[in-house]
């Protein structure tokens, strides 16, 4: 390739159809992001600065980075994960008009009524091969394990240059429960709490009770069933180096559990 990085200006779902168009281009150059959506997901996760002077300055001496890729079956490329229940109906929430009145907000307020209702609903999760049958709120296929800067977490040793993918089950009866998970994704400790399971994996398919909506880095892309495959290394990306949140650092990931 005769050229040195790729830059693209725009939001998450931007940045996701220049990262499918290098996914697996022989030699492609890295991916550089000017932030320039409502929420930015992929940006502050690479701590890529949201301004477009100092994201300048921090691209210009970031090192290229190979991060693995999930691959929808049919389908487009995700860096930060793919996701079914909750996460969707606060994406599928936010209508254009309330992000333009007040940004990332919007998100916010969306969470808030989809965490109110709290939809349960049946899913088959095949992992490698293996099926389990659940009831829960929420499925994640998660490439990286922190995002938003380190503010969240899915689980520790979620990692995405592992070569695999972590499909993340979270189950919460009540809304205490719900409050307990997401305490724990910003202190630590998710993957230990008992309505959440997360199990690794190559080649994941997942269906549900019936067709429902689902996300992949913040984009409603269609509805279940759906098959992923993960894609090891497959995108370099411009990043700053990440200092990790010292409670990250303190409770190192425990293996995870086969899927039976």
């Amino acid at each position: 390739m005769p050229y040195d990085a790729v830059f693209v200006l725009g939001g998450d779902g931007t940045a996701m159809e220049v990262a499918t168009a290098l996914d697996g281009v022989a030699e492609a150059p890295p991916l550089g992001i000017f932030a320039a959506g409502t929420a930015n997901v992929l940006a502050r996760t690479l701590s890529i600065p949201l301004g477009p002077a100092a994201a300048a300055q921090a691209l210009l001496v970031a090192e290229p980075v190979s991060i693995d890729l999930g691959r929808v079956v049919g389908g487009a490329s995700f860096a930060i994960g793919l996701g079914i229940g909750l996460d969707t109906a606060m994406i599928s929430g936010a209508t254009s008009a309330m992000k333009r009145r007040v940004g990332y907000l919007a998100y916010g307020w969306s969470a808030l009524k989809a965490g109110l209702k709290l939809e349960r609903f049946t899913a088959r999760i095949t992992v490698d091969g293996v099926t389990i049958e659940v009831e829960t709120s929420s499925v994640l296929v998660a490439n990286f394990g922190t995002v938003l800067g380190g503010l969240l977490s899915f689980g520790e040793g979620v990692d995405h240059t592992d070569g695999v993918l972590d499909v993340c089950i979270y189950s919460p009866r009540h809304l205490l429960d719900a409050a307990r998970i997401l305490w724990r994704m910003v202190t630590g400790g998710v993957g230990e709490d008992r309505c959440v399971r997360i199990v690794s994996g190559r080649h994941i398919i997942i269906s549900t009770d019936r067709p429902r909506p689902m996300q992949a880095d913040g984009e409603v892309i269609g509805t279940t069933p759906v098959e992923v495959r993960v894609a090891p290394r497959a995108l370099r990306v411009l990043a700053p180096p990440v200092t990790l949140p010292r409670w990250q650092r303190r409770r190192p990931a425990t293996a995870r559990p086969p899927l039976e």
